[in-house]
């Protein structure tokens, strides 16, 4: 079974999602919090967000634009035990 977003606005392509609709989303990321860890939303390779996670910080969030065959890409200290605090979404605005 393929979640909705594939279908509807975005492909997963190795380490990145493409976008196959133009419009503005908002992009949430969250990577493990730890002392250390930083988490960075890149767009077309481009570094757009970057956040220190501590426990209890909140995670990126921002708005965008996006168009047909851009990508982005999470980037980060990832968690491998609890994908609880691996999390990002991407949803149109």
């Amino acid at each position: 079974i393929k979640p909705n977003w594939i279908k509807d606005s975005f492909v997963p392509a190795y380490d990145r999602v493409v976008c196959l609709k133009d419009g503005s989303y908002q992009i949430m990321s969250k990577t493990y919090e730890n002392a250390g860890g930083v988490g960075s939303v890149l767009i077309n390779g481009t570094l757009v967000a970057e956040h220190f996670q501590e426990a209890g910080s909140a995670p990126n969030v921002f708005n965008t634009y996006l168009k047909r065959g851009d990508y982005v890409q999470i980037k980060g200290q990832f968690y491998s035990t609890n994908f609880n605090y691996n999390q990002y979404s991407i949803v149109k605005i």
